[in-house]
């Protein structure tokens, strides 16, 4: 009903967004609850902000935001905090009919929610590139963005491909204390136990290869690299396969991190892990991939995939340690 005090609340709310909300965007946090606590009331409620493209609005709005807070200062203690904003986001998508659900309409059988929503053609730019890999980077958004990641990429490999795509872009362009907030969420991705699993990590897990090659005369990002690439294997056997079956393209990371006092060792029970030297888990229990490894072994080269060449400033100084 628009004659109800909520719905006439939010028309206010959402003439505010433009203008007003970006000038204080260090205090906008309980402007986006509102809209969250309001999608939450149900189903109509989740329609009616859909109706009124919510989510192109906030897209929006987060770029503005962002222009302005960068401004000010480049300091990550005085970025937004958009959690809000993003949960909306992450809720609305969840309650929206997939590309996969309209070929396939039984998968809606297992939908906790009543009602699926079709997204308006509008709102589907909250998959461009610019937007998600901001939103990405800041590492405190990771449960909402997995949620909607995995709810719209389920059986779905060109979405798949495209996400792939801005996650890899993130890691290629981030410093080394930038890159677990993009394999968290790479990690969520890969373990979707859907018929494009195989596609999602055989496509993702060589470019990730490439990457750290390209980048390994920087001690401090390959190292993170290797320990987040590692990690993606942690509950994951499809991952660990893919590792065993692959393991003359990424053989010299074994060397690189027994310089720094690491082994990469394969558990009967824990599977593919990164131990210090010396410790018991690669003992009797477990055993060494490689005791005597060669220097990059196979190519990953044949790729079609490039990384984009750039100077690592903030590990510039790593060159010496």
């Amino acid at each position: 009903d628009s004659s109800s005090v909520i719905v006439r609340l939010i028309a206010k709310l959402m003439l505010m967004l433009e203008e007003v909300v970006p000038q204080h965007w260090s205090r906008c946090s309980q402007f986006f609850l509102i809209f969250q606590e309001f999608a939450d009331l149900g189903d109509v409620e989740k329609k009616y902000l859909l109706s009124i493209h919510v989510i192109s609005h906030f897209i929006d709005v987060h770029t503005e935001i962002c222009k302005r807070s960068q401004s000010k200062s480049s300091e990550k203690t005085e970025r937004p905090n958009l959690t809000h904003m993003v949960t909306v986001i992450s809720r609305l998508l969840c309650s929206c009919v997939t590309d996969y659900n309209v070929e396939h309409p039984t998968s809606l059988d297992n939908q906790e929610q009543q009602q699926l929503f079709v997204l308006p053609i509008k709102d589907r730019s909250i998959f461009d590139e610019s937007f998600l890999q901001k939103l990405m980077s800041e590492g405190i958004y990771t449960d909402d963005l997995v949620n909607m990641i995995r709810h719209w990429c389920w059986e779905d490999s060109a979405l798949s491909e495209k996400v792939l795509g801005i996650i890899e872009s993130g890691i290629n362009d981030a410093e080394h204390d930038g890159l677990k907030a993009f394999y968290d969420i790479l990690k969520q991705v890969l373990m979707m136990s859907d018929s494009c699993q195989e596609f999602r990590i055989r496509l993702i897990m060589k470019r990730l290869v490439a990457i750290i090659d390209n980048f390994r005369k920087y001690p401090k990002y390959t190292r993170e690299s290797i320990e987040n690439f590692i990690g993606l294997a942690q509950d994951n056997r499809s991952v660990e396969d893919w590792l065993n079956r692959e393991r003359s393209s990424w053989n010299w990371f074994h060397d690189f991190m027994k310089g720094i006092g690491f082994s990469i060792t394969k558990h009967p029970q824990l599977g593919i892990r990164l131990v210090p030297i010396g410790s018991t888990l690669g003992g009797p229990s477990g055993s060494l991939i490689w005791k005597n490894s060669s220097s990059h072994q196979g190519s990953t080269k044949e790729s079609t995939f490039r990384p984009l060449h750039r100077n690592r400033i903030s590990d510039e100084r790593s060159l010496l340690d």
